[in-house]
C-alpha cells in the first residue's frame, strides 16, 4: 500500500498544482496535432468542425509527388500603333523580408498560379471537345497576365497581347528551358474577350 501510495504523490501534487490547467491544454494541443497528422479522413473531423482558426496545424500539406518542373510565365504584348514587343517574363519571386519568417502570404500567388498553370497543362494534355479558352484555368491565367501588363506597362496603349508558360527543369541547368503552352492572341480590353465573366 505504502509502495503504491509513493507512486500515485507525483499525481496528486500534479492534479494540486496550479500549473495543471496549461499542462492539460499542451497535452491536448499536442495530441490533437498529432492526431490531425494521420492519413485516414476521420482524423481530419476536428479540424473541419471544432478548428474555426484553424489553430491545428497540418504538416500534410506536402505533395506526394512534388513537382520536379518550374513554370515561367512570358507575355508579349502589341500596342495601339501596331508595335509588337519583346516577349517578358513575369517575376512571381518576392525577395525575402525578416517579416516573411511569420507571415508569408505574398507567396501564395505564385503557388496559385503554379497550381492554375498545372491544371491547365494537364487539361490541354487530355483529348476532349471544348476549345482551350472555354477552361476556366485558361480564362484565369490570361487574367493574371493582363492584371500583370496592366501593373509592368500603365504608360502603353495595349491593343492585344499573347503569352506562353516556359518549362524549365530549375537548378539543373543541363536541360533548356522548352516552351509547353502558347496563347491565342487575347484582347488587352477585357469587354472585347470572346468568353465572358
Amino acid at each position: 500500500m505504502k509502495v503504491m501510495h509513493g507512486l500515485m504523490e507525483p499525481v496528486r501534487r500534479s492534479i494540486r498544482d496550479e500549473g495543471l490547467l496549461p499542462r492539460l491544454a499542451v497535452a491536448g494541443a499536442t495530441l490533437l496535432t498529432l492526431t490531425a497528422q494521420h492519413p485516414h479522413a476521420n482524423f481530419n473531423r476536428p479540424r473541419g468542425r471544432w478548428d474555426v482558426f484553424s489553430s491545428i496545424p497540418n504538416w500534410k500539406f506536402f505533395a506526394p509527388y512534388p513537382a520536379t518542373k518550374d513554370y515561367h510565365y512570358t507575355y508579349r504584348v502589341r500596342t495601339a500603333q501596331g508595335d509588337t514587343l519583346l516577349w517578358q517574363e513575369v517575376d512571381l519571386v518576392v525577395p525575402r523580408q525578416l517579416r516573411h519568417a511569420i507571415w508569408f502570404a505574398s507567396r501564395r500567388t505564385g503557388k496559385a498560379v503554379f497550381d492554375i498553370c498545372s491544371s491547365l497543362m494537364t487539361r490541354v494534355a487530355e483529348p476532349s471537345s471544348g476549345h482551350v479558352s472555354a477552361y476556366p484555368e485558361y480564362q484565369l491565367m490570361t487574367e493574371f497576365i493582363r492584371r500583370q501588363i496592366r501593373e509592368d506597362h500603365p504608360s502603353v496603349e495595349v491593343s492585344d497581347f499573347q503569352f506562353a508558360i516556359v518549362e524549365s527543369s530549375g537548378y539543373d541547368e543541363s536541360e533548356d528551358p522548352r516552351p509547353v503552352f502558347i496563347s491565342m492572341t487575347e484582347p488587352f480590353d477585357a469587354a472585347e474577350s470572346q468568353y465572358s465573366y
